[in-house]
C-alpha cells in the first residue's frame, strides 16, 4: 500500500498497525463495501432514548445529544448512537430549553428557548458562556453551520430559518420554510458536505432539505412515528439524518437526500494527543483510492478535483489509500503529544467518482 504521508513526514502522524473498525451500527467495516443504495428517508436504525416526548437532538461526533423541555431534568443527555443507552448527562440549569446544537469549533452546546426568548451556549461541563435575547416568536431548533460559522435557528411560528452570529447573537440571513413546503418546523441540522439544512415539518410529518446558500428546496421525505414529528433533527457522523419523536422515546436515523456517499470514521471518536487513531473510509467503489487531507485552519470550503473540500488553505494530504474488494480503506497512526489543545480538520473522499465523505474535527 503506497501512502503519501505528508502529515507523518511533518511529525504529526506515525503509521501503526491496522485496527478492527466498526460503524456506528456495530457493523464490521471490512464486510461493508460499495455505495449506499437506500433511498432518502429509508430507516437505518431506530433507538429508544430516555425521555418521551423529546425535544431537539444534535451529534458531537461521539454521542447523540438530546434535550427535553418536558422531563424537568435540566440536562443534556449523552447517548450511545448504536444502542440509545445513556452514557452520561450534562447539567445546563434550564428545564425548558427546547433546541440543541453542538458547536465543534468552540466546543460548546448551544440551546434555544422560545419560552424565555433566549439562546444560550454552555461548555462541555455545562458552564454557561453566553445568553442572547431573541425575538419573542417560536424558535425551537438550532444547528451550527461549519462553512459559514453561524448558528441556524428554526422558528415554527414565523415558518423561518435565520442565521445568527455565534459571537454576539446578531441576526443575519433568513429564509422562509413555508416556501419549500415546511410549516410548524421543529429541529434543524446542517450537512456541510452538501451545504444543506435539514428540518422537520410537523404539519407534514416530513423532513425537508434546504440549500443553505439559497433557501431553495433540495428534497423531502417522510418522518417516522406518526404525526407532530419530527421534534428534533441532527446529522449522523456518516451524513444521515436523525430525528426525535413527540409520540414516543424513538430516535430514528434516516438516509439523507444524497444516499450515495463514502463514510469516514475515526476511532476512537475523541482521540487523545499521544495516543492512536485509525481512519477508515468505507462504501467506496472496490479498488478505488481514498484521499484523506487535513487543515489546521478551518473547514473551508475550497475547490478540489473531487469537489469542494471542507478544509481551509493551507491544506495537506495525509494519504491516498487503495480500498479493498469490499470498498474499505484504512490507515492507523499515532497522534503526538505536541497536538494537545490544537484543532485538526479532516476531509476527503474517493478519487474514482464515489464522492466526498463526511467531515471530522479532532480536538486532541
Amino acid at each position: 500500500m503506497k501512502l503519501f504521508l505528508t502529515l507523518a513526514a511533518a511529525g504529526l502522524l506515525a503509521v501503526g498497525a491496522p485496527a478492527q473498525q466498526y460503524d456506528e451500527n456495530g457493523n464490521d467495516l471490512s464486510t461493508l463495501g460499495g455505495p449506499i443504495t437506500t433511498a432518502p428517508g429509508a430507516v437505518l436504525q431506530t433507538l429508544f432514548g430516555p425521555v418521551s416526548p423529546s425535544s431537539d437532538i444534535s451529534h458531537d461526533g461521539q454521542y447523540l445529544l438530546l434535550v427535553s423541555a418536558y422531563d424537568g431534568a435540566a440536562v443534556i443527555y449523552l447517548l450511545n448512537d448504536s444502542t440509545g443507552a445513556v452514557a452520561g448527562t450534562v447539567g445546563i440549569g434550564s428545564t425548558t430549553d427546547f433546541g440543541l446544537a453542538w458547536d465543534d469549533k468552540r466546543e460548546l452546546f448551544v440551546t434555544c428557548n422560545a419560552g424565555t426568548d433566549v439562546i444560550k451556549t454552555y461548555t462541555r461541563a455545562g458552564a454557561l458562556v453566553n445568553t442572547w435575547a431573541y425575538p419573542a416568536t417560536g424558535h425551537v431548533g438550532i444547528a451550527w453551520d461549519c462553512r459559514r460559522d453561524v448558528y441556524w435557528v428554526i422558528d415554527w411560528s414565523l415558518n423561518s430559518v435565520t442565521a445568527i452570529n455565534p459571537l454576539n447573537g446578531a441576526m443575519g440571513t433568513s429564509y422562509s420554510t413555508s416556501a419549500i413546503g415546511c410549516t410548524r418546523g421543529a429541529g434543524i441540522g446542517y450537512d456541510a458536505n452538501t451545504d444543506t439544512l435539514y428540518m422537520g415539518g410537523r404539519d407534514q410529518s416530513s423532513v425537508f432539505g434546504m440549500y443553505a446558500a439559497t433557501g431553495a428546496a433540495y428534497c423531502s421525505f417522510a418522518a417516522q412515528d406518526g404525526g407532530n414529528n419530527p421534534q428534533g433533527v441532527a446529522m449522523s457522523p456518516r451524513g444521515g439524518v436523525w430525528h426525535s419523536s413527540w409520540n414516543s422515546a424513538a430516535l430514528n436515523e434516516l438516509e439523507a437526500c444524497t444516499p450515495t456517499h463514502p463514510e469516514f470514521r475515526i476511532a476512537p471518536n475523541f482521540p487523545i494527543a499521544g495516543g492512536g487513531i485509525t481512519m477508515t473510509v468505507s462504501r467506496l467503489i472496490p479498488g478505488e483510492r481514498a484521499i484523506i487531507a487535513y487543515s489546521m485552519v478551518g473547514c473551508g470550503p475550497t475547490p478540489s478535483p473531487i469537489g469542494d473540500i471542507l478544509l481551509s488553505n493551507p491544506r495537506v494530504v495525509i494519504a491516498t489509500i487503495p480500498s479493498n474488494g469490499s470498498g474499505v480503506a484504512s490507515l492507523s497512526a499515532n497522534l503526538p503529544g505536541s497536538l494537545a489543545g490544537r484543532r485538526i480538520f479532516l476531509h476527503g473522499g474517493g478519487l474514482s467518482g464515489s464522492g466526498r465523505f463526511n467531515n471530522a474535527i479532532l480536538n486532541p
